[in-house]
């Protein structure tokens, strides 16, 4: 005895739902992001020599049950990243393990480009000191979901690039973070970025 049609397209119906469902959930950020931006946009705006503080409390990570190890920072052009400073790291879930520390230009494995962030440098066996290579161990292992780390930092936007007739004029910088785990050294997949709540632009 055949279906009636009425199963066959409920079955494509469940099954459209679910692979969308499916997307959507590889195309969230793995965990929760507060920010704070002090001063905060003036109209969604900032303008050409602002000095920012940029605060991000991170929670609920969350990646097929890996460890955070890093945070880079995904900054669009206008920010300076060479100008990052006042720099204050979270403590790791178990201060045994490792510190927080925060590199400039570190050249990633896997993607092999230069990033800046801050990354997890896991202490040498029988010592309280890493060797400041956040690459070759793993990461904060707080357990899937339990950990929360603050970073804050003050960053400027650079001189010239907002203004009439510069070409940066208008641009979209909202700030975003990608949450780095560490599977992805070894070839897993990354996290989508992680963004701002509301898009920023340059004055």
């Amino acid at each position: 005895m055949k279906p009636p049609i009425a199963s066959f397209t409920n079955l494509f119906i469940f099954s459209i739902v679910l692979f969308v469902f499916s997307i959507n959930v590889q195309a969230q950020c793995p965990g929760n992001v507060d920010w704070t931006l002090n001063p905060p946009p003036t109209n969604g705006q900032y303008q050409s020599g602002d000095l920012v503080e940029i605060c991000a409390e991170i929670s609920d990570f969350n990646y097929n049950t890996f460890s955070l190890l890093g945070v880079i920072l995904d900054l669009p052009e206008s920010w300076n990243v060479q100008d990052v400073g006042n720099i204050v790291l979270p403590q790791p879930c178990y201060i045994s393990q490792g510190e927080w520390i925060f590199i400039e230009d570190v050249l990633v494995p896997e993607i092999w480009e230069t990033r800046t962030g801050f990354f997890f440098d896991r202490y040498e066996a029988g010592t309280e000191s890493g060797d400041g290579d956040p690459f070759n161990d793993g990461g904060d292992a707080c357990g899937n979901g339990t950990g929360n780390w603050t970073f804050c930092f003050t960053i400027t936007i650079e001189n010239g690039c907002g203004g009439t007739g510069n070409p940066n004029n208008g641009n979209d910088i909202t700030p975003a973070l990608i949450l780095m785990n560490d599977n992805t050294v070894l070839g897993g997949p990354w996290a989508p970025p992680c963004n701002f709540t509301s898009h920023v632009y340059d004055e």
